[in-house]
């Protein structure tokens, strides 16, 4: 038995009474065991276990983002992107309580939450905890843990559901000691019961049941060592505040401790010491502190270690004080240990470690060799107060003050100002070029955001002038400044949004993207691709373009959080523009499903405005109002800003395009009422100049539409529709040469952007009201809106929002032959539908196949020849979902990822599933599904890397449920659920997998069975 099992004995009569209460209150000194009966209690419910340790006094703010942070280090990505959405500063709102609450409650899985040193929560954390307590999931709750109970604490001490301990509960009995002596014990056990019963009582005797103390005396007995008889009778009572009392644990420790350090040089002794000023201990903080075999010396010693799941040891809290009494740490030496944690993820505890000894000189120098990501992950309200205690101080370097400012972008925007201010002040002061050009580049940032595109444009030129384009090692603070300006310039530049802004704006933003690409800022890239993308491509109508920009931001977003879950809506838009209206509506279920995870309205209202136009484009209604009930379901604060605005009057224009008119009347309507109160009338213009030419009246339609050129809100690639819409408003005045006049220079205006068959593919209610002046080419255009022929998890064809899949038999089997194949030739075709028949029977038959199948379901297959393809045009999910996964697996490392996770979506299911017998279909479905496979393992293992592990599992889960025969993924997944302390759902995922090898006379593999040894051992 290992040291640190002595302190993790399970002690069901204290776990017990916890499991069924929705708050755990444990009020104890130091080495009671209470962290680790936390542990244990989130063990025996098999619930994820989130672990907090305040450090200073707590508010409701602070709070919550801790828990937002303790999330994440947890591996609940999702769950901490969506409580940090959730978390600002004002605590008093109770509305933003019950958001954070819901976004926690809403995850769904049992979680336990541990909050260490609750002393220091202050008043306003009552309401947070309260909710917590009573709407987490079943199998979930709070533990509170500490010192003394707070006032904060007390009114949940009274309500029924909580349980509380004390030092009396938390002593351990003679049966606990027993049973550790039991396992330590060397050899055989032993056979004279009043010898272990004299034993027992004299570790009882001098520890008064002190669970630390017990530790040590029994690694001291299972050492060899003697038990120290000096403090016998000195038993520890209850209260430690007392001086004396204090002394006497003391003695008792150093009593214990010597007897372990017996068997240590003076040299290993003393380095042991230093090591416990580390809160975490591993090979490589050892190293740093007392050199390479530190950490050996540290085991062998028998000084009580606790092992934790994430590969650290931890020594108790009092065991840690009696060594840390006996010998310093060096500077460098907590320095080496404080990178070390740093460089693992850990800041939190090395600025703990460094502050602990006020050394804020090495503090200053570890943060500012840090990326400023590191700072962000930090989280916005430690960095405040760390950044904040070093800047008074005076000794945080202008480059880290500006990292820190970037770490805090569109999060804490005020305390941004200040210390963008005083990095340009200390950079002048220092003559520290870089810095002060990087905090410059960022002072511009904030300025073109707020609408001052003038003083933007000044310091923004200014730093582009400052810097050059060529990237060196000892540039590279320079050159992101620059890419910094560039972005700000191009930002300007869009809002002008003229075609020769829009030009500028093209080459500022390309510049932007290669220096950020050359330095290694993928975010950056990805963002400025974003608005090359969007802002600049899209909204020029240059739509393939935009579909390469905006696809290759996304690629460089690979987390599953809401940076992608938002692009993903911008994705969505501009494929849906592009023509490629399936590939956009997987982006836009992509988003809508993180949306879900993560419990965000806005993302899942987003995701559901860009479904909305998809459907509204295909001509279907009832998709395009179930996705505006799904908006009204997530409402979110933006519905009644000026995005809410934009949305309403986006409806209003979509459900127009349909006919409408009483849907369109109904979200203009609601539009208005929010431009009114905001007043930003220019916004509603487009929206009213639809409704005008379409049910209202022309003549105001027309003088909207001519006003509206040149305008803000009227983009390059809706000039086509606002030509259009003029047509049918010269139509409806019954001036039907005008109308044809616009209709033409509107088809002209959509093909100059790359838009075919306009009418048909976006406009096709205006196609059908202009019917009698539009040439026969528009027409036979506008009868069609894209045929779609599904193969994944179906087979359906569709044509815009038309089922003319064709009749089960030969009709649909020509089909899927065609489709599956991409080219066949008739005799093929021949022997598949009809191989009894002679060629020229065949040929007949299929002669007359062909025609009826023209007849009920358009022109899908086409004649090449003595060989049969589909109709240009003609999408087909599987081939669109081979040609990606393709291009994902073999694209450059920083894209793979987010590339991957886009295949991903495309893939619904096994290629025809109603086929799984037919030859003709195996060999295409297995390597379709390798594919898809190959991808979601390779999606899962970044996530594990990353340490979201929760989206590793969902991804796992997906694979398994592709590929269940296949047992390395059970045990990959069920080693990361007991990661997360979610045994039971472990054991249940290793269990199907066992029966699933017994039904089928399989050996399970030694992996699986090991697992499921370890499953089965109490928790």
């Amino acid at each position: 038995m290992g040291a640190g099992e002595m302190t993790d004995l399970r002690r069901a009569r204290l776990i017990d009474p916890l499991l069924v209460a929705r708050v755990g209150v444990i009020e104890a000194p130091s080495g009671y065991g209470k962290t680790t009966l936390a542990r244990q209690l989130a063990a025996a419910r098999e619930s994820a276990f989130v672990e907090l340790a305040l450090t200073g006094p707590t508010t409701g703010a602070l709070l919550r983002a801790a828990i937002a942070d303790g999330c994440r280090r947890a591996g609940h990505a999702l769950l901490a992107e969506a409580l940090r959405q959730s978390d600002i500063d004002d605590i008093d709102d109770i509305d933003d309580i019950d958001d954070f609450v819901a976004a926690m409650t809403g995850w769904g899985e049992p979680l336990t939450v541990m909050i260490d040193e609750m002393q220091l929560l202050q008043p306003d954390t009552v309401g947070l905890l309260a909710g917590l307590a009573t709407r987490l999931p079943a199998r979930s709750g709070v533990v509170l843990i500490g010192r003394r109970l707070p006032d904060a604490v007390r009114p949940l001490v009274r309500q029924p559901n909580t349980v509380t301990m004390g030092l009396a509960d938390l002593r351990m009995t003679a049966d606990d000691v027993a049973r550790l002596l039991r396992a330590a014990g060397p050899g055989e056990p032993r056979a004279n019961s009043s010898e272990d019963e004299e034993l027992i009582a004299e570790v009882l005797d001098i520890t008064d049941g002190w669970p630390a103390a017990i530790a040590v005396a029994v690694a001291a007995v299972a050492a060899g060592g003697r038990l120290s008889h000096d403090d016998r009778g000195s038993s520890l009572p209850v209260d430690f505040a007392e001086p004396s009392v204090h002394r006497i644990g003391r003695t008792v420790m150093a009593r214990l401790v010597d007897d372990l350090l017996a068997a240590s040089s003076v040299d290993q002794a003393a380095d042991i010491a230093a090591m416990a000023h580390a809160p975490l201990i591993d090979a490589d903080v050892a190293a740093a502190i007392a050199g390479p075999s530190a950490l050996r010396d540290l085991i062998d010693s028998g000084i009580p270690l606790v092992s934790r799941a994430d590969g650290w040891y931890e020594m108790p809290d009092p065991v840690r004080d009696e060594l840390i009494g006996r010998n310093g740490i060096g500077v460098e030496a907590r320095r080496g240990a404080a990178t070390v944690y740093a460089r693992r993820g850990l800041l939190p505890v090395a600025v703990r470690l460094l502050q602990s000894a006020d050394d804020l000189s090495g503090l200053a120098t570890l943060l500012t060799g840090l990326h400023w990501s590191a700072l962000e992950d930090f989280g916005p309200v430690a960095v405040r107060l760390t950044v904040g205690a070093l800047d008074a101080a005076n000794v945080a370097p202008p480059m880290l003050l500006v990292d820190a400012a970037r770490a805090l972008e569109l999060r804490e925007p005020q305390q941004r100002t200040e210390w963008l201010r005083r990095a340009v002040e200390l950079a002048t002061t220092a003559d520290d070029t870089p810095a002060l050009l990087a905090a410059i580049a960022e002072q511009a940032r904030d300025l073109v955001r707020r609408g001052d595109r003038d003083a933007a444009k000044a310091l923004a030129g200014r730093v582009v002038e400052s810097t050059v384009a060529t990237i060196t090692a000892d540039t590279r603070a320079s050159a992101n400044a620059r890419g910094r300006a560039l972005w700000v310039l191009g930002v300007r530049s869009t809002l002008i949004a003229t075609p020769t802004e829009l030009a500028a704006a093209t080459d500022w933003f390309e510049d932007a993207v290669a220096l950020f690409r050359s330095t290694g800022e993928w975010r950056w890239e990805a963002d400025a691709l974003l608005r090359l993308g969007y802002n600049v491509s899209f909204h020029w109508g240059r739509f393939e373009r935009a579909v390469d920009q905006v696809g290759t931001a996304l690629a460089l977003l690979p987390q599953a959080n809401r940076d992608r879950a938002i692009g993903l809506t911008y994705y969505a838009d501009v494929l849906d523009a592009a023509g490629r209206s399936e590939e956009g509506a997987a982006a836009a279920q992509e988003s809508a499903a993180l949306g879900r995870r993560m419990g965000d309205p806005f993302v899942i209202g987003c995701a559901a405005w860009s479904a909305m136009w998809i459907a509204a484009h295909r001509g279907d209604l009832a998709a395009t109002r179930r996705w505006l009930v799904e908006v009204d379901r997530n409402p979110g604060r933006w519905l009644d800003e000026a995005t809410g605005a934009e949305f309403l009057l986006a409806a209003s224009d979509a459900l127009a395009m349909m006919g409408d008119e009483d849907g369109c009347r109904e979200y203009l309507a609601r539009g208005t009422a929010v431009v009114d109160a905001l007043a930003i009338a220019d916004v509603l213009a487009p929206a009213q100049a639809r409704y005008e030419a379409s049910f209202g009246d022309p003549v105001e339609a027309e003088r909207i539409l001519l006003a509206l050129e040149g305008a803000p809100f009227a983009v390059e690639r809706a000039r086509w529709i606002r030509l259009a819409m003029r047509a049918l408003a010269a139509y409806r005045r019954g001036d039907t040469a005008l109308a044809r006049d616009l209709i033409g220079q509107s088809d002209v205006e959509a093909t100059s952007i790359g838009i075919r068959d306009s009418l048909a593919t976006h406009e096709p209610w205006i196609a059908r009201q202009l019917a009698t002046i539009l040439s026969p080419q528009m027409l036979k255009a506008a009868g069609s809106s894209g045929v779609r022929v599904q193969l994944l998890g179906g087979f359906a064809v569709t044509d815009g929002a038309v089922d003319v899949t064709p009749p089960p038999g030969r009709a649909s089997l020509v089909v899927k032959l065609v489709a599956t194949r991409g080219t066949i030739t008739n005799d093929e075709v021949i022997d598949i539908l009809w191989p009894e028949a002679d060629i020229a029977a065949g040929r007949a038959r299929l002669r007359n196949l062909l025609s009826r199948l023209r007849i009920n379901s358009r022109d899908i297959v086409a004649r090449q020849g003595e060989s049969l393809t589909l109709a240009a045009g003609i999408d087909v999910d599987a081939t669109r979902f081979e040609a990606l996964a393709a291009a994902a697996l073999g694209a450059r490392q920083a894209e793979r990822i987010g590339l991957a996770r886009h295949a991903l979506t495309l893939y619904s299911g096994e290629l025809l599933p109603g086929d799984r017998y037919e030859d003709w279909v195996i060999a295409l479905r297995e390597r379709l599904r390798r594919r898809y496979l190959a991808l979601a393992d390779l999606v899962a293992h970044d996530a594990v890397e990353r340490g979201d592990l929760d989206d590793a599992i969902h991804l796992f889960d997906a694979a398994i449920a592709a590929e269940p025969m296949d047992e390395s993924r059970y045990v990959e997944a069920a080693s990361v659920l007991i990661r997360q302390g979610r045994r039971g759902t472990a054991r249940d995922l290793v269990e199907r997998a066992v029966r699933l090898a017994d039904d089928l006379g399989l050996r399970s593999s030694t992996e699986l069975v090991a697992l499921q040894s370890e499953l089965d051992q109490p928790s």
